[in-house]
């Protein structure tokens, strides 16, 4: 029997967030797959409809003035988007009539939203959850009938919590294919187009701010390194000011840049380590992307990252001043344990982190 399956993304489409990379993933393998066991429809707030069955809501976003105004009674701006855009998707469904088994989102409020006025949906679908984030498990797993969890972390702590014996999957997030190797002339080629005047690039993908993401320690640990090596930080800039302290400490080996998703693949090929200061993360999907390009990487000593990476050897304890400095000044700038450890990681996505790997899995957790 065919599954009808509503995949909803209330976040903007033109995000680089982990949340909306994800869902245009899923649902692109999805529409492509011959041998799928249902339909899938995407529902989403904003952006273009591509061709297939992809349908815009176009409910208030988190910068309209209705959605700032009620924001400064209760809930954020993001608690506001979310609340029109399960209103919207109800509305277009009572009025067409839409009826569907499943319905996906990896967005919080948006799950817990249908949870309430999933009554007034025609028939009564089941709500998947995707858990991308790190919050307690007793804050999500009342909301969901079914929850994916991506980081091992995240699923032994909901597992302990499953009083109520609902279905928990882990299976990770995943990158389209493993990116062809780039040979050494287009990798210079690469950095004189990236702006990227040092022989080596260490490279750190993310918001631009402290907090959680670390960007200052990364800054302070680049700037200790020798003269051939630059940083390169790719997103969006969150704290200004963080990008007047990488070009006060480093001068010109600082970099930063922020592409579309389509050119992200451009500094992966040029830069030739990836670090992620983050002490914790929901999963990081950055990380099987850099790895996907035959990077090696360095990051925090948790069992999450060792989970990812199957690599205990680059995680290291970033709570410590010098440690990031010293890993890549001592390992890291050995250009035959770059080569070897970005072959292991290639090696690593392409068993466990492609389409190819995770399309079993995805279909039970959509299909049901």
């Amino acid at each position: 029997m065919s599954t009808s399956v509503a995949i909803l993304r209330a976040g903007p489409d033109s995000s680089k967030r982990g949340y909306e990379a994800h869902v245009r993933l899923l649902f692109d393998h999805l529409s492509a797959d011959a041998g799928a066991r249902g339909e899938v429809t995407l529902f989403k707030r904003d952006g273009p409809a591509q061709p297939g069955r992809e349908i815009v809501l176009r409910s208030p976003s988190r910068n309209s003035l209705l959605v700032r105004a009620l924001s400064g009674w209760r809930g954020d701006a993001l608690y506001w988007e979310s609340v029109f855009f399960v209103l919207a998707f109800v509305v277009r469904c009572r009025l067409l009539g839409l009826r569907f088994d499943r319905l996906l989102t990896i967005e919080p409020v948006v799950c817990s939203g249908l949870r309430k006025v999933r009554r007034l949906l025609p028939g009564h679908p089941k709500l998947v959850y995707t858990h991308g984030i790190w919050d307690p498990p007793a804050s999500y797993l009342a909301i969901a009938d079914e929850i994916q969890e991506v980081s091992v972390e995240n699923f032994r702590r909901s597992t302990a919590a499953n009083s109520a014996h609902i279905p928990i999957h882990l299976v990770p997030h995943f990158v389209s294919r493993v990116a062809q190797p780039v040979s050494a002339e287009e990798r210079i080629k690469l950095k004189e187009l990236l702006g990227i005047h040092t022989p080596l690039a260490l490279l750190s993908v993310g918001v631009v701010k402290r907090g959680h993401k670390r960007m200052d320690y990364v800054i302070e640990e680049a700037a200790r390194l020798p003269r051939t090596w630059s940083l390169v930080v790719c997103g969006p800039v969150a704290e200004p000011d963080l990008l007047d302290l990488g070009r006060q400490r480093m001068g010109e080996r600082f970099v930063h840049l922020s592409l579309p998703r389509e050119k992200m693949d451009l500094v992966y090929r040029a830069s030739d380590l990836f670090v992620l200061g983050s002490l914790h993360e929901g999963f990081g999907i950055v990380i099987i992307e850099a790895m996907s390009h035959g990077l090696p990487v360095v990051l925090h000593r948790r069992e999450l990252f060792e989970w990812i990476t199957r690599d205990k050897d680059v995680c290291i304890d970033l709570t410590s001043p010098g440690a990031l400095f010293e890993f890549v000044n001592n390992i890291a700038s050995n250009e035959q344990w770059r080569h070897d450890k970005g072959e292991k990681n290639r090696e690593t996505v392409r068993q466990l982190y492609t389409w190819e790997s995770v399309r079993p899995a995805y279909s039970r957790i959509v299909y049901g």
